[in-house]
């Protein structure tokens, strides 16, 4: 007998209907809501991944109905009876909601989701058959479309505390001050309009896009950032661009690119600083470009994530400089170099840990000056970068002028 089934992976506020007994609906989600519906008699199910409870006050253009609950779940009802499905047949499961908080509050997100889904179905007279909802674990739901039958896999949040003690060297104000001045950074605008270009032609690849915008570290910043937010309440955090098209879904990264692409500050850029943030850009390029080649040749299912870790390993560096730039006249990286050396890994850890970024890709990025001994992924992935940036240093591709790369 044949058991093998088609999955088909439902993104971020997207839905799918499906009447083929040998296909399966999968998502993942945190904070957000898996709603499944089953026609026990007609073998129909669907499945709407809900991110919001209720539409913004003022909606986008490109605003989708699944991905609020108050037009999500009438959506899939609308489509499953579109299918061949009666109403009075239906059965639900309501999955997700969750908090990644020490302390689950009445009114996260997560929750407000859950409640928003339940009174709709309730409207709808449409019984619940399975609710699992809220605590702080994310989690993986498969429909079997031929049975009604679904599948919930618990996934724990993974651990975003840094491994070191930072007392004494940012006060939380410190800390809040600095996130907030690194996402506050123009990107580069050659590249970022070079990228909103790309994005309005329809026939433009992923790939495309991730290579423009691997160009300027600022505008990979906020992309990755963005990914990981808690908006998308994900319960695994995004550590490659092909995985956030997995999990957000293509419209999705399209979208967080536009945003990234379009901040602009009111404040004028200094020439130096310009050209101290556009050697910055060269050398995490070259460091992410090479390292994937390394990877390739060594260890192929670290590729993306040796890419994703060249980008972002020089948070560090950028950070110390912007906490230290009042005392050079704005101008980056031109300062005390044991002073920069002393704080800079702590200073990268503390970026990417606000930043949620997953916990292989922070250490090798922070890690990457001394790799540790191993034949873990981790140790191979902090190897890469550590060979990577030195190889893009000995290309003459470096951070700035008082630099020494790991």
């Amino acid at each position: 007998m044949n058991t093998y089934k088609k999955q088909l992976m439902i993104n971020v506020g997207k839905f799918h209907v499906s009447t083929d007994s040998q296909e399966e609906l999968m998502t993942v989600v945190g904070s957000c809501v898996a709603v499944t519906f089953h026609d026990i008699k007609k073998h129909i199910g669907g499945l709407v991944h809900v991110v919001l409870p209720g539409r913004r006050t003022h909606p986008r253009e490109d605003d989708r109905n699944a991905y609020y609950a108050d037009t999500g779940v009438p959506l899939l009802v609308e489509e499953m009876c579109k299918a061949g499905a009666f109403r009075e047949n239906l059965v639900a499961n309501v999955i997700g909601g969750s908090s990644s908080h020490e302390l689950c509050r009445e009114n996260t997100i997560g929750r407000r989701n859950v409640d928003s889904v339940v009174t709709i179905l309730k409207n709808y007279d449409i019984p619940i058959q399975k609710k699992d909802t809220g605590g702080k674990s994310g989690r993986k739901i498969i429909l079997d479309i031929a049975t009604g039958k679904i599948e919930i896999l618990k996934l724990l949040y993974q651990s975003m505390k840094p491994a070191g003690k930072h007392e004494g060297i940012l006060t939380d104000d410190d800390e809040s001050q600095l996130i907030r001045q690194i996402e506050r950074l123009n990107p580069d605008w050659t590249t970022a309009g070079k990228l909103l270009e790309t994005l309005h032609n329809p026939d433009s690849s992923i790939q495309c896009i991730q290579e423009i915008i691997s160009e300027d570290a600022v505008l990979a910043y906020h992309i990755f950032r963005m990914f990981n937010s808690s908006y998308y309440g994900l319960p695994n955090r995004i550590s490659s661009f092909p995985e956030a098209v997995k999990l957000l879904g293509s419209h999705q990264l399209k979208l967080i690119s536009t945003v990234a692409a379009t901040m602009r500050q009111q404040e004028n850029t200094s020439a130096d600083t310009c050209m101290a943030a556009q050697n910055f850009s060269n050398h995490t390029r070259s460091t992410a470009l090479i390292a994937r080649c390394l990877a390739l040749r060594v260890s192929p299912k670290l590729s993306e994530n040796a890419y994703a870790a060249g980008l972002l390993h020089g948070a560090g560096r950028l950070g110390t400089a912007l906490l230290m730039r009042k005392d050079v006249q704005n101008k980056f990286f031109e300062i005390d170099s044991d002073m920069f050396e002393k704080n800079v890994d702590t200073i990268g850890e503390i970026i990417l840990t606000k930043w949620n970024i997953p916990v292989q890709i922070m250490r090798a990025a922070i890690d990457f000056k001394n790799p540790p001994d191993g034949t873990t992924d981790q140790h191979k992935l902090t190897a890469i970068i550590h060979a990577a940036s030195g190889l893009s240093c000995l290309l003459g591709i470096n951070f700035g002028k008082k630099n020494v790369c790991g």
